[in-house]
Parts: structure tokens; C-alpha cells; sequence
């Protein structure tokens, strides 16, 4: 469901990759307003039970298909080094999540062949860095498939 204004439902999302930008991708989401962090995955359960812990988080999980495949996501924020990116984009658009992914979404090691399939799914992609300013969406437009 899509979190708008005055809408109760707040928006699902769960943070992958929970090493240190992970606490200021929690905190950003909570400062929206409009969302909840709702889950938390890492390779290594310690961290994930850390950052679950620190920032009371529901939901802590060390595998990512699993993940999705309970939690119901709206959003799936990427907070893995780069070469895991593309990967883990393609499992979350594969699971309808929309995806915030920290820069870059692919190395120079991807080929264009493994990004071309990604514009056809009907799920949103924000490529950015928490650090930025203003990198935070405030309201996901419908699912038109342009983008």
C-alpha cells in the first residue's frame, strides 16, 4: 500500500545490509513520517539483532529471499557494499518491493545486460546516498512502470 498524506497506513519498509549507514537509513524513514522499518537483514545475525535491538525494530532476518517473502514490503533499502546492488535490487523488484539503493546500483563490473531487464518491472528505483540532502521520498506515485 501507498502511504499519502493522512493516510494511516504507513509505508513497509526493511533495510538490508545493517553495518554502519544503516542507523541513519532507520532514522531517515522514521523522519518521513510516513513509513515504518518494519525489518532488518544481514548475512551475519549478530549485526542484524544488533541494529534490530538499537533501533527496536521487529523484524531482524539473516536471509533476504526469506525476508521478502514474509514481511510484506513496500520498500527495500540497500545499505550493502556495491557489488551486492544489482543482486539484491533484482530479488526485491522480483518480490514487488520498490528499492532505495546507496550509490552505485552497479559496478563497472555489470554488464548492461544484467541492468537492461530491470526497466521493465513495474517497481520504483531511488539511487542515492542517505548522506545527501533531501534523498528522502516523501510520497511513491502510483505504479505507472515508467521508472
Amino acid at each position: 500500500m501507498i502511504a499519502q498524506t493522512g493516510n494511516p497506513m504507513p509505508l513497509r519498509v526493511a533495510i538490508v545490509g545493517c553495518g554502519k549507514i544503516a542507523d541513519a537509513h532507520v532514522e531517515q524513514v522514521r523522519a518521513t513520517g510516513l513509513a515504518e522499518v518494519v525489518a532488518v537483514c544481514d548475512r551475519e545475525p549478530l549485526m542484524a539483532e544488533q541494529l534490530a535491538l538499537r533501533m527496536s525494530i521487529p523484524g531482524q532476518h539473516c536471509d533476504l529471499a526469506e525476508m521478502l517473502a514474509t514481511q510484506r514490503l513496500d520498500v527495500l533499502h540497500i545499505a550493502t557494499p556495491p557489488d551486492s546492488h544489482l543482486a539484491l535490487s533484482r530479488m526485491a523488484f522480483e518480490a514487488g518491493c520498490h528499492v532505495f539503493c546507496e550509490k552505485p546500483l552497479a559496478t563497472m563490473n555489470s554488464s548492461p545486460a544484467k541492468v537492461s531487464p530491470l526497466r521493465s518491472v513495474r517497481v520504483k528505483l531511488r539511487q542515492s546516498s542517505i548522506a545527501e540532502p533531501n534523498v528522502v521520498v516523501r510520497q511513491l506515485p502510483p505504479n505507472s512502470g515508467d521508472g
